[in-house]
């Protein structure tokens, strides 16, 4: 099983922290990183380069010279991964890697035993109160319309 990661990026040179994901390639061989440069202004693209070359294997670089957004970002690795007939899984994180990747061993468990799953969600948003439940809900609703619109067909 091959998972294809995608990582958006707008003028990330300070924010990316090249030894998380270096780690990370190490503990998870069964995936393959997307970085896709959003027409940064910084030294993100050099930053990039280099890290690819030092992975070339098991890391992309998409450069696109006009920023566009996050969303176009996620549709360019996208777009990349479904023509990689070896990926099976994708998805996005943040560049900053601020995330909890405690749980990645569970969630490749739950890809490999249930193969009825076509969509996992996960968010950052700590459920402190009833408002915050009502929120989360909401954001999650929303961006299961934006998916369920924009990827419903394979023609992305």
């Amino acid at each position: 099983m091959k998972v294809g990661i995608i990582i958006p990026c707008y003028n990330e040179e300070k924010r990316l922290n090249v030894n998380a994901f270096k780690k990370w390639l190490k503990d998870f061989n069964d995936f393959q990183l997307c970085f896709v440069n959003d027409g940064s202004k910084d030294n993100t693209m050099t930053i990039l380069n280099k890290f690819k070359q030092e992975y070339s294997d098991r890391i992309t670089v998409i450069n696109k010279k006009k920023n566009q957004g996050k969303s176009m970002a996620i549709k360019a690795g996208a777009r990349y991964f479904y023509s990689i007939s070896t990926i099976q899984y994708v998805g996005y994180f943040d560049a900053d890697f601020d995330s909890n990747f405690d749980d990645f061993d569970d969630l490749i468990k739950e890809l490999k035993q249930n193969k009825k799953l076509e969509m996992y969600f996960g968010n950052r948003v700590q459920m402190l109160h009833k408002l915050s439940k009502n929120i989360a809900s909401f954001v999650n609703h929303c961006i299961n319309k934006i998916f369920t619109y924009h990827f419903s067909y394979r023609n992305i």
